[in-house]
């Protein structure tokens, strides 16, 4: 039985992909610039996952980015650190009115908390 045990738990071992670490592939992070194409469209990917999420209050537009650095992710992919400056609108988050079409609250309407 253990033989049995043991040689399944081989089979799976083998069966599992190995991936091949790449020496030359660079482990630090790489920096963009923020006027770059690939993060104006990981800013808006990140602006629409905010708002989707926001289960209260006003939805939330794009100002500025700040500051944007991509992580290397093993085995594959990438990871974005996004430092956005957002502005709250005037569409309340259940308004089905898609962000772009929403004017930006003015600071005399805001109320700090």
């Amino acid at each position: 039985m253990k033989v049995l045990v043991a040689l399944l738990l081989l089979v799976q071992l083998l069966s599992c992909k190995v991936v091949p670490f790449d020496p030359f592939q660079p482990l630090h992070p790489r920096f963009l610039d923020c006027d770059d194409p690939e993060s104006e469209e990981a800013a808006a990917i990140a602006v629409d996952y905010i708002n989707a999420h926001h289960h209260h209050g006003y939805k939330y537009a794009l100002n500025s980015i700040e500051k944007i650095k991509v992580l290397r992710r093993r085995p594959t992919g990438e990871i974005f650190d996004l430092e956005l400056d957002l502005l709250e609108t005037v569409c309340h988050i259940v308004n089905p009115l898609p962000v772009e079409n929403c004017t930006v609250r003015p600071l005399t309407h805001h109320v700090s908390v």
